[in-house]
């Protein structure tokens, strides 16, 4: 039993973990990034899309990689060629990743 919940524990933990890790890493540089919720939610999602239709896991997680990085590169190219607010524009992608996700589960799936 308490094997079980141990394993539970980390298996559902790893996903919040290495969130705060990339949010630690920005951190440290002197960003904060508020899109991390978004960028994961984005980066999840086109990872099943990917996986599902290519049948292949691999290709899953470089999409995965791949949205992560546009999104986060979208969020750096905002703030500090076009002077956007940080945390408007991470509100912003994640209602964005939100909404998209949906829509895009509904003609996908």
């Amino acid at each position: 039993m308490f094997e079980a919940i141990v394993r539970d524990t980390i298996r559902n933990s790893t996903p919040i973990v290495l969130a705060a890790s990339g949010g630690l890493l920005t951190e440290v540089s002197g960003w904060l990034n508020i899109g991390l919720e978004g960028t994961i939610l984005s980066g999840a999602f086109f990872a099943v899309v990917i996986s599902s239709t290519t049948g292949s896991i691999l290709l899953g997680t470089l999409a995965s990689i791949i949205v992560s990085i546009i999104l986060s590169s979208l969020i750096y190219f905002a703030v500090r060629f076009l002077k956007a607010n940080l945390f408007v524009v991470g509100i912003a992608v994640n209602l964005l990743s939100v909404g998209l996700t949906v829509v895009l589960t509904d003609v996908w799936f």
